[in-house]
């Protein structure tokens, strides 16, 4: 049936150490996924019904890392996704989008790895599209290139609720950043900057 795991019936608790690839899909109970090890996910996970939390410790990624085009997961019917640990999306390749239906709560030590490329002629982000964001998710930007955003920036995340914009910071994961900022207006977080 195409799915790393699936349950018909029933609360299911997964408690992943090792490593899940793939999608998932749950029946209508409140089901809990505490991930300290590996989850990569593709195409869409379906919570289905009941109130569902997703607990990240360890790294939550994007399967297909290989991958020469952007990529795309969700995971639908999710209302919290707790990230105390990693959401990585950089593969070296901007423009993946990962979307939940629900909340992101950024957590203490989390961090959330994106590509920005900067080498052509409009700057492309990997992207996290949310029901919310709450807490502080730290962005990391995975850069490629060395051009300025100029006065167009760039959009990393997009939320289905209003937001203040002290949700997320960012830094570049090699250094290099000057006069940073993140704003949120009109759904969409943007990242304005100049980069060394």
């Amino acid at each position: 049936n195409g799915f790393a795991i699936e349950a018909e019936a029933g609360r299911v608790t997964l408690e992943n150490s090792g490593l899940v690839t793939g999608r998932i899909a749950f029946s209508s109970a409140d089901d809990v996924i505490n991930n300290s090890g590996r989850f990569a996910a593709a195409l869409t996970s379906n919570f289905s019904a009941g109130d569902d939390v997703f607990n990240n410790t360890g790294v939550l990624s994007l399967a297909d890392p290989t991958s020469t085009t952007p990529r795309t997961a969700f995971f639908n019917n999710l209302e919290r996704l707790n990230n105390a640990g990693i959401i990585d999306l950089a593969n070296g390749v901007a423009g993946d989008v990962f979307t939940v239906s629900g909340m992101v709560n950024g957590q203490t030590a989390n961090s959330v790895i994106l590509d920005l490329d900067l080498r052509g002629g409009t700057p492309t982000a990997d992207r996290i599209v949310a029901g919310g964001f709450e807490g502080l998710n730290h962005i990391v930007l995975n850069l490629q290139g060395d051009a300025s955003l100029e006065q167009t920036g760039v959009i990393i995340a997009e939320s289905g609720m209003a937001q203040t914009g002290a949700e997320m910071d960012v830094r570049v994961a090699e250094g290099g950043f000057i006069g940073y900022g993140v704003t949120f207006a009109d759904g969409a977080y943007r990242l304005d900057a100049k980069l060394a």
